[in-house]
């Protein structure tokens, strides 16, 4: 699976760090979160008075895991500075423009023209708050690359059946999971980990990235097929679904439209049959058990306290 984040030199001399840093990790995060979540806060009661009200509720959704990888991360460096808050939010505003551009097309919160503005909003405080930090924007400015083009190269329904869900999820890679792979080698970088330490992390937060993207998938498919009006997009269960039925040239065609009951019948049918859920829970799994493989090479060289935190959100 490609996605490697950019290469990054440790920024000090990455040595084993000692005992206890783990627990400066766990004890230390709510409040540092609690810093991230000021920063943003503040930034967006800042904002002009017609967009506030929207870039709260915003960054009130915020599932915050992309500065929480990136300060669990950092703690095993011994230093604390309030500049790592301002990473830590950076990162934050980042994955908020992310999803708020991604969303733009089926939110019902948010008109077009107001998504723009509140992604673009997002863009700019990412770019103030990691200002001072060209590895930050060089970071931010290939994810950012990824993803428009992740977005833009949808799957073609002509590839072979087994290309479908393969080419898929390597959009998942280069899209939404890499903003995770960067917080990690972001957080490896200020901690000052080594160069085999910062890959082993990036690809243990794409791995991780990977298999929540397809966990919410997994839940937006079961939610959508309680719809009464069923509106399909290329998403992994629809794709496999497609993949798998003699009915695909059919069910291809009904994609990104609204359906009739008839047609709405024949595409539950063929769920119903084919079942995407458990190839789904394999793919889920098969992340978060390569994420954890990343984090097994290196008990013997950082504070497992903070590797153990890293490994409870494979849970």
């Amino acid at each position: 699976m490609k996605g490697k984040i950019i290469p990054l030199k440790p920024q000090a001399d990455g040595k084993k760090q000692g005992g206890g840093s783990g627990s400066k990790a766990r004890g230390l995060l709510a409040a540092q979160m609690h810093e991230v979540e000021r920063l943003l806060w503040r930034a967006s009661a800042r904002a002009p008075g017609v967009l506030r009200e929207r870039l709260i509720a915003i960054t009130e959704k915020g599932e915050r895991l992309c500065p929480a990888l990136f300060l669990i991360i950092a703690s095993a460096h011994q230093s604390e500075s309030r500049q790592r808050y301002h990473l830590a939010a950076s990162l934050e505003a980042l994955h908020l423009a992310l999803r708020t551009h991604r969303g733009m097309a089926t939110t019902d919160e948010l008109s077009p023209k107001e998504a723009i503005l509140c992604g673009d909003f997002y863009f700019g405080l990412a770019l103030t708050l990691a200002g001072n930090q060209p590895l930050f924007i060089q970071g931010m400015s290939e994810i950012i690359t990824r993803f428009v083009a992740s977005t833009i190269e949808i799957p073609g329904q002509a590839a072979a059946s087994e290309d479908l869900c393969k080419d898929y999820l390597q959009k998942i890679c280069d899209g939404m999971a890499s903003i995770y792979a960067l917080s990690c080698t972001l957080g490896a970088w200020l901690a000052g980990l080594k160069p085999w330490q910062n890959e082993a992390l990036s690809y243990y937060g794409l791995y991780l990235g990977i298999g929540l993207q397809v966990k919410q998938e997994r839940e937006s498919f079961t939610s959508l097929l309680r719809e009464k009006e069923l509106l399909f997009k290329a998403s992994l269960p629809i794709l496999y679904t497609l993949g798998e039925s003699p009915l695909r040239p059919k069910l291809a065609s009904l994609l990104n439209k609204r359906l009739s009951e008839k047609e709405r019948d024949l595409f539950l049918r063929e769920v119903e049959r084919i079942n995407p859920c458990p190839y789904l829970e394999r793919i889920i799994n098969n992340c978060f058990f390569k994420a954890g493989q990343f984090i097994e090479l290196l008990w013997e060289s950082v504070d497992p306290e903070t590797l153990q935190s890293l490994k409870n959100l494979l849970s």
